[in-house]
């Protein structure tokens, strides 16, 4: 009850326009651990199986790609040794049939759980708005199936070689959302707080959920309700983890904040949250990006960071509370396919002995190298945002803090198709910033 109620003061100071309470500041907490980890995050395969050898925009991940792809990935776990991987959605080819979407699910889950066969590791995943058996952007079970119905091996799923405990609540999988330990369950004894990592569905929170294309697979009551459960979910997951005093990685599809290509939100501005629970009492009848921005400044001292992906892109946002403060940093995965006119790649975490973000290592193919991966085509999170004022030390949130936005739009814009081009448009700035609605 303690818990809950300073929850939901931190809360409602966010929506008075309140700044958060200095001793919640974003706190580097002193903790040790046996090392410093890894951890190895892709996502967007879009598979659409062509024999053919396509690339760029428009083009969807071929039989090649995909081959490539998975030799890339094993090469970093061979060499990196990361401690565990993660799929931030989107299995399928876009606008395929039924049947051909279950035959591309089941190659890209089976490849991805033959990169950690015959090993420990945890690879976990998590829903885009493809993966579905229904029309893009359905809900995550569809007529009683989910895309793992469609793997050889259904019951690895959502986390492979997951041991018993290493899930912590999986009551709301049916809905697309999950809560885990990656490096495993903590044993008796443990020293030190343990890492959680919360699989996010996002797509939940996006306005074309359940009515892409006129589907209307989703109705408005199980949208409100689907974006109530979550909320509320997160809120509760994030106070277990201050109980338990760990850290957590939040993890989802679809980002908050505004869609840099179009300049449309990627949540529904109009979707509210209008649930009982009374640590979000503040956030009654107000957008659910309002919401969620406020459940991340209350806990900013427990996240280690968050990721997310469906841009295709290698972007970034900087979440802020209701007064407009800095509270969290968003680091977009960009996409194995090339069709939204990015080179395929995956990044390469590390972190520190706080599971903080040190750095971020960019792998790709590029068409200057074959259309294959190569040792030279790789970057570090500290050539894509240089910062004259950093002394290296910083984590990757402490290292945007320390940049003015001029500096950070031309970072973002200069690697953000993966070194396949400069990227350019007029709404990519105001992307940046993920606000309150003010509402």
């Amino acid at each position: 009850m303690i818990l809950g109620f300073a929850a939901a003061l931190g809360l409602a100071g966010c929506a008075a326009g309140q700044k958060p309470a200095a001793g919640n500041a974003r706190p580097l907490t002193s903790i040790t651990l046996p090392k410093p980890g890894s951890f190895l995050a892709l996502s967007d395969v879009h598979y659409d199986g062509n024999s053919s050898d396509q690339w760029g925009r428009n083009h969807e991940t071929s039989k090649l790609l995909w081959t490539r792809a998975q030799a890339e990935a094993g090469q970093v776990i061979a060499q990196s040794d990361p401690d565990f991987i993660v799929y931030l959605g989107d299995l399928p080819a876009h606008g395929m049939p039924q049947s051909v979407r279950e035959q591309q699910f089941r190659t890209v889950l089976d490849g991805l759980q033959a990169l950690v066969a015959g090993s420990d590791r945890r690879l976990l995943f998590l829903p885009g708005n493809n993966d579905s058996d229904g029309e893009d952007y359905c809900a995550f079970t569809t007529g009683g199936e989910t895309p793992f119905d469609a793997a050889t091996d259904p019951a690895a799923w959502p986390m492979v070689n997951a041991k018993p405990g290493d899930i912590i609540d999986a009551s709301q999988l049916a809905r697309g959302f999950y809560a885990a330990y990656p490096l495993g369950k903590p044993g008796a004894g443990r020293s030190g707080p343990s890492l959680r990592l919360l699989a996010l569905n996002t797509v939940i929170f996006n306005p074309n959920y359940g009515v892409f294309n006129n589907g209307n697979c989703v109705d408005a009551a199980t949208r409100q309700a689907d974006a109530n459960a979550q909320l509320e979910w997160l809120a509760a997951q994030l106070a277990a983890t201050r109980t338990a005093g760990d850290k957590a990685v939040l993890a989802m599809h679809v980002p908050p904040g505004t869609d840099g290509y179009s300049g449309y939100p990627n949540w529904n501005p109009d979707l509210l949250y209008t649930g009982s629970d009374a640590t979000l009492a503040a956030y009654a009848g107000k957008p659910v990006q309002d919401a969620y921005l406020g459940i991340v400044a209350s806990y900013q001292a427990e996240i280690s960071g968050t990721m997310s992906s469906h841009t295709h892109l290698n972007d970034m946002r900087r979440l802020r509370d209701c007064a407009g403060e800095m509270t969290e940093l968003d680091l977009s995965i960009p996409a194995i396919t090339t069709d939204h006119g990015s080179n395929p790649a995956m990044q390469l975490f590390t972190y520190d002995a706080r599971y903080e973000w040190l750095e971020r290592m960019t792998r790709y193919a590029s068409e200057k190298t074959g259309k294959d991966w190569a040792a030279a085509n790789r970057f570090s999170f500290a050539a894509n945002y240089p910062c004259a004022h950093c002394t290296g030390t910083e984590t990757m949130a402490q290292r945007i803090a320390k940049i003015d936005d001029a500096g950070l739009l031309q970072g973002m814009l200069a690697y953000l198709t993966v070194k396949r081009g400069a990227g350019s448009g007029p709404n990519y700035q105001a992307a940046m910033d993920v606000r309150c609605s003010g509402k």
